[in-house]
C-alpha cells in the first residue's frame, strides 16, 4: 500500500510537470496533498480538507527548519551567476587541465557550482563549454555532456546547502557539519564511478551531432559567450562563497 501511494505521487509529479507543463512547485505540492489524501499514519483514507491541512504543516515546519538557508543559498547561488564569478571557477579549473583531460575537469566544476547553484542554472552554464570542445575535436561528445551532469547532479543531490540533503538531515536530526562531510566524500565517489561510466558509455556508443545540430551549438555558444572581452574578476573573489562553512548548525532546533 505504502509503496503503490509513493508510485502514484511520483506519477502525479512527472505527469504535472512533463506532461502539463506545470510549474514544479505546484506539481508537488498537489502530489503531496493527494498522497496524504491516500493515507493518513493507519493507512486509512483521510478526507481532502485534512490531507492539505496536513501537507500545509509540513511545508510550514519545513521552512521553519531550513527556509531561510535555502533562501540564502539560492541568493548567493543568483550573484555567482549574476556576477560571472562562476563562470570564473569554471575557468580557474578549466586552465590547469590538458583538451583531453578536460572533461574531468567538467566533473569537477560541476561539483563545486553544484553546492551553491541549483543544477539546471549549472547545466546551462557549462553546456557551451561541451559544446565548445566538441567543436574543436569532434568526438568525445556524450563524455563531456554526462562529465556535467554526474558532477552536478551529485552535489545538488548529497552536498547541503541544497533542499534535499537539508530536509533530509532536518528529519533524520544530523548535525550539518556531518551532512556536509557525509555529502562530499560520498559524492566525490559517486560522481567519479559516474565519470568512468560516462567514459564507457561514450566508448560505445558515441553520439556524432549532425550540421544542422553543430550550427545551432555553435549559435548557442556564441550567444552564451558573447561577454567573453569583460573582465571575469579573481578568483580570489569568486571562490570563498563556494567553499565559507556555516559558523553554526543551522538543523539544530530552538529550544522551547
Amino acid at each position: 500500500m505504502e509503496l503503490a501511494v509513493v508510485a502514484l505521487g511520483a506519477v502525479v509529479v512527472v505527469g504535472a510537470i512533463v506532461g502539463l507543463r506545470w510549474h514544479p512547485f505546484v506539481a508537488l505540492i498537489l502530489a503531496a496533498g493527494i498522497v496524504a489524501a491516500c493515507c493518513d499514519g493507519a493507512g486509512l483514507m483521510v478526507d481532502q480538507p485534512r490531507a492539505f491541512s496536513r501537507v500545509a504543516t509540513a511545508f510550514g515546519e519545513s521552512c521553519r527548519k531550513i527556509g531561510l538557508l535555502i533562501a540564502f543559498a539560492s541568493i548567493i547561488g543568483g550573484a555567482l551567476t549574476a556576477s560571472r564569478a562562476a563562470e570564473r571557477i569554471v575557468h580557474a579549473l578549466l586552465v590547469p587541465f590538458r583538451r583531453e583531460a578536460a572533461p574531468r575537469a567538467l566533473v569537477i566544476a560541476g561539483f563545486v557550482l553544484g553546492i551553491p547553484v541549483f543544477f539546471d542554472t549549472v547545466f546551462l552554464l557549462l553546456i557551451p563549454i561541451a559544446r565548445g570542445l566538441y567543436r574543436q575535436t569532434r568526438k568525445h561528445y556524450v563524455l563531456v555532456l554526462m562529465s556535467i551532469v554526474v558532477g552536478g547532479t551529485m552535489a545538488h543531490s548529497l552536498v547541503p546547502p541544497t533542499p534535499g540533503p537539508l530536509s533530509v538531515a532536518a528529519t533524520l536530526g544530523v548535525d550539518f557539519r556531518a551532512t556536509l562531510v557525509a555529502g562530499l566524500l560520498i559524492g566525490g565517489l559517486a560522481a567519479f564511478v559516474g565519470y568512468l561510466f560516462a567514459a564507457w558509455i561514450d566508448r560505445y556508443w558515441p553520439i556524432e551531432l549532425d550540421p544542422t545540430e553543430l550550427a545551432a551549438a555553435d549559435s548557442d555558444s556564441d550567444q552564451a559567450t558573447r561577454h567573453t572581452d569583460e573582465p571575469l574578476g579573481a578568483k580570489q573573489q569568486a571562490v570563498p562563497p563556494v567553499v565559507d562553512e556555516q559558523p553554526v548548525n543551522p538543523l539544530s532546533r530552538p529550544n522551547t
